[in-house]
């Protein structure tokens, strides 16, 4: 009996042996672990930022180089275009009268940063005894801007001009003694947001 205790009492020390062995391998491993865990917790690091300055371009068209004529071969009417500031002509005719043509000449010119497209021109104001024609410049044309043009971008023009005809018609609904007035407007956008 005394012999089978001491083997039960081997077999507990040895129980007990690979206990403590096992918790200490386990103790290692969670301490491995935990060193693992604690380096990746203790990484260094370093936040580098962009820090940027957007200045925006402008928009800016203006009318220059203005004139008015007419085919007429005597002098009975008279006609003057100023440009009052420089996006407005303001064009004068006296003494106009049926069967003729009053030309008003002008430039549009891009003295912006941003090339542009017109978008847009009309006339309004126009009485049923007048018409009108535009050429030179049409929806969609486009003009660059002065920088673009001293770089020698290829094609590109910093001015567009046009002329409108305006013609009163002969008709007996033309009124003697009568003032009218009309505007053309012209729309320019920028080049990038024209929409056909």
């Amino acid at each position: 009996m005394w012999g089978t205790l001491n083997d039960t009492q081997k077999r507990k020390k040895e129980s007990d042996k690979k206990m403590k062995t096992k918790m200490t391998a386990i103790f290692a491993i969670l301490m491995i672990a935990l060193m693992v865990a604690g380096i990746s917790y203790a990484m260094w690091e370093k936040t580098i930022t962009i820090t940027g300055t957007v200045n925006t371009g402008i928009v800016d068209v203006q009318f220059c180089n203005v004139a008015v004529s007419s085919d007429e071969d005597k002098a009975v009417s008279s006609w003057d275009a100023v440009v009052t500031d420089p996006e407005h002509i303001t064009v004068t005719i006296d003494n106009a009268y049926p069967c003729i043509w009053y030309t008003i000449d002008a430039d549009i010119n891009n003295v912006g940063s941003i090339p542009v497209r017109i978008q847009s021109i009309t006339v309004t104001g126009l009485p049923d005894y007048a018409e009108y024609t535009l050429s030179g410049a049409v929806k969609g044309d486009q003009i660059d801007t002065t920088a673009m043009v001293t770089a020698g971008v290829p094609g590109a023009v910093d001015f567009l001009s046009f002329d409108i005809n305006i013609h009163l018609k002969n008709d007996p609904m033309t009124p003697m003694d009568s003032i009218f007035t009309f505007t053309v407007t012209i729309n320019c956008v920028q080049y990038n947001e024209y929409t056909p």
